[in-house]
């Protein structure tokens, strides 16, 4: 119980020395500055373990000038801080580093230049979010856990070298007409895939650190339409790639497909509830780094009072839809939660549970309870 006390403490702490960041902004006729960003702090407890961590921290900075025929020019800059090294949890797929970076202080979470025409669009050329996850950005709403069953973020990463999350190399045109937001992407890119696992599952080790694959060039494209309340979206994304011999050797079609529906708007007073499905092929692999064919699924339901205090509950899945893939692999986590927004402070407290009800390919079963509670000051 001391030990515990002690931690809680310790977290308070982040908070508070937190709130001594200060946004500066600049802004005249034609040039605009903005820094972005959290800083965040938490307790996690499980069966097992236990420990204080930081929570996807970040900060970056957006640049904007006007200039020629009505065109905006722009350049985004945002970097993740990793505090720890040696964590005993895994984060959500959002705040995941890069495929190597992921025991970096600092990693580049995106990063892209962008030209903006009213009468055509915006495209952005460089790491910056896939046509494919505004599909699926409705139900990735969660304080820290999970996100998993979209495949946004798939191979243990951000989902850069697929596309399908904060995508590399890329150039991504958006363009919204009424009620209709489009988008589509290309990547030009031959990246190899390294496998790294969570330390913690079974199968660990008999792989990690391989080669299992290289990635060649994507494309991908979404469309989102909203109607009173609604929104309905549409995600695709396609890759090239090339099976390292370790895994079987071959080319193969990394593939995903997803639909969503959203009521109402994250953030606002009132409630909030999303959900999606997703089918891929070659696109998610297993504990012990087999690609194999999968269904994903995400939900949230949420209600925001007056106050700021929002309930929430939810829950991810993904298994295997593959009739070659030998075993049976079904991840699924229940999440209850809740947070606060602090207004004044431009602060978040938050709490979440998550229940997990997993196979893994080996036959081994993950059943745990996590809890999970935190700060988050926003630099906007």
């Amino acid at each position: 119980m001391q030990n515990l006390i002690i931690k809680i403490l310790l977290l308070m702490a982040i908070f508070f020395m937190s709130n001594a960041y200060a946004l500066e902004i600049y802004k005249d006729d034609q040039n605009s500055v903005a820094l972005r960003g959290f800083f965040s702090g938490l307790y996690i407890n499980s069966d097992t373990s236990d420990e204080i961590s930081d929570a996807g921290s970040r900060w970056g900075i957006d640049y904007t000038r006007a200039i020629e025929n009505d065109w905006t020019v722009g350049l985004t800059l945002e970097w993740g801080l990793n505090f720890e090294n040696n964590k005993n949890f895994t984060l959500n797929g959002s705040n995941q580093a890069p495929q190597g970076s992921s025991d970096d202080v600092m990693f580049a979470r995106l990063g892209y230049i962008s030209f903006s025409h009213d009468d055509y669009g915006t495209i952005g050329i460089g790491k910056q979010w896939a046509a494919y996850f505004d599909a699926t950005a409705g139900t990735d709403v969660f304080n820290y856990w999970v996100n998993l069953g979209s495949g946004a973020f798939n191979l243990n990463s951000d989902g850069g070298i697929s596309g399908t999350g904060r995508a590399e190399q890329s150039i991504v045109w958006r363009k919204t007409y009424g009620n209709l937001k489009l988008a589509a992407q290309v990547q030009a890119k031959d990246e190899p895939v390294v496998l790294e696992l969570d330390p913690n599952s079974p199968g660990f080790g008999l792989l990690n650190g391989e080669t299992i694959a290289t990635v060649g060039n994507g494309y991908g494209f979404s469309a989102m339409y909203a109607w009173q309340n609604f929104t309905l979206g549409f995600g695709h994304n396609n890759n090239e790639i090339e099976l390292a011999p370790i895994v079987g050797g071959g080319s193969e079609d990394d593939v995903i497909s997803a639909v969503s529906l959203t009521y109402g708007t994250f953030g606002t007073v009132g409630f909030y509830a999303s959900a999606m499905a997703a089918q891929s092929e070659n696109h998610e692999i297993d504990n012990t780094g087999r690609y194999f064919d999968a269904l994903g699924s995400e939900f949230v339901l949420r209600y925001q009072f007056d106050s700021g205090f929002a309930p929430y509950v939810g829950f991810n899945r993904v298994e295997e839809d593959d009739s070659s893939y030998l075993g049976e692999y079904e991840f699924h986590v229940n999440i209850i939660g809740a947070d606060y927004l602090l207004q004044n402070l431009h602060a978040k407290l938050f709490a979440e549970v998550a229940i997990h009800d997993t196979t893994y390919s080996l036959g081994n079963e993950f059943d745990e309870t996590e809890f999970v509670i935190g700060a988050t000051f926003f630099l906007f």
